[in-house]
């Protein structure tokens, strides 16, 4: 199971590293106040991460260490392995597009750090998941 989400451990949760679990969005904005603009925003929570794997190794698997998303996306594979993003684009506008779409996805001021990835498998040799890159993170191979 690879869950990538926002949210948080219950020690950032309670050491004040959010704004609330509950928030709105509208118009890429983010609101505490889901009465804002009924029916205009989406209503969601931050997870808690610590809760998730709790419940996944009471139900028998076998969770990694929690990672974000920057370190997940940057560990699955080879240095080239989004060279293929770039295939279809013929003009450098499109090339500049897909390279910030790309960027946003793993650097800290997009989305990289913010999402965060948490595995856990049942059934599977420790070692087996432990090779998927993105756990290894910074590990020579």
């Amino acid at each position: 199971m690879v869950v990538i989400d926002y949210g948080y451990t219950r020690a950032e949760q309670l050491a004040g590293r959010h704004r609330g679990t509950l928030k709105a969005i509208r118009q890429h904005s983010v609101s505490a106040n889901p009465y804002e603009a009924p029916g205009e925003q989406d209503i969601t929570a931050d997870v808690n991460f610590t809760a998730l794997a709790a419940v996944a190794e009471k139900q028998g698997l076998q969770t990694q260490k929690l990672i974000t998303q920057s370190q997940f996306l940057l560990g699955i594979g080879e240095a080239d392995q989004f060279a293929d993003a770039f295939e279809e684009c013929r003009l450098p506008q499109e090339r500049a597009k897909v390279a910030l779409q790309l960027k946003h996805l793993v650097t800290p001021a997009g989305m990289g750090e913010n999402f965060q990835v948490l595995v856990a498998s049942k059934g599977v040799a420790a070692e087996t998941v432990t090779t998927l890159a993105g756990l290894s993170f910074g590990r020579k191979r």
